[in-house]
């Protein structure tokens, strides 16, 4: 199989960055991976008869099913105890409402999905469990598949409710620090380009 150019958005939202991906027409197909049935029907409409497979689930650490809590139509999350900032008021969560909704084990959809020889940039933007779900690839190895991760994180929220993972090194990778988790980019050597990773850092109070 011949190598692709794969663009793949965790926690798409309303898809702009996917937007930009295929005017730039750099990538062969994205995924967009979103759990909230209200952005998912936007997301359809949105990039109908594209290179773009939707899919309806939330990135987790193992297939099941688990509460999505919501708040604004563009804001929905996992984890309980989301903290609001003031100036995004729309990323509010009330916890008064959720939708049961299907998890996707990310590391074992990676394996299935991605081929050693393809180059593959990661954005992911989970609301929270970015760290369990960073933490479940390297555990597993399946980072390895990742060229370009960007990722945002809140690292004051996730630290409340996560003993992150103390910085390791897999496999020859060298760890890159991301708050309390380290991300292992594939080795010098392994057939992937080493890039450091865009972060992203969203602190609240």
């Amino acid at each position: 199989m011949s190598s692709r150019s794969l663009y793949i958005d965790i926690g798409a939202n309303i898809g702009d960055t996917i937007a930009e991906q295929m005017a730039a027409a750099t990538v062969d197909h994205c995924w967009a991976i979103e759990p909230n049935p209200t952005l998912c029907a936007a997301l359809r409409q949105r990039f109908d008869g594209q290179r773009v497979d939707i899919i309806e689930m939330a990135a987790w650490t193992a297939a099941g099913v688990m509460p999505l809590y919501l708040g604004d139509p563009v804001s929905s999350t996992l984890l309980e105890g989301k903290v609001t900032l003031e100036n995004y008021p729309q990323y509010a969560i009330t916890y008064d409402q959720s939708v049961e909704v299907q998890t996707l084990d990310l590391a074992q959809w990676l394996r299935t999905n991605v081929g050693a020889d393809d180059n593959v940039i990661v954005k992911m933007d989970i609301e929270g469990a970015e760290y369990q779900v960073l933490q479940h690839l390297l555990d597993n190895g399946a980072i390895d598949l990742v060229d370009e991760p960007s990722v945002r994180i809140s690292p004051r929220t996730i630290s409340k409710r996560c003993q992150c993972a103390r910085p390791h090194r897999a496999r020859g990778g060298r760890p890159h620090q991301i708050g309390h988790l380290a991300i292992i980019l594939p080795r010098s050597g392994s057939g992937k380009k080493l890039r450091q990773p865009r972060l992203r850092q969203h602190f609240s109070k």
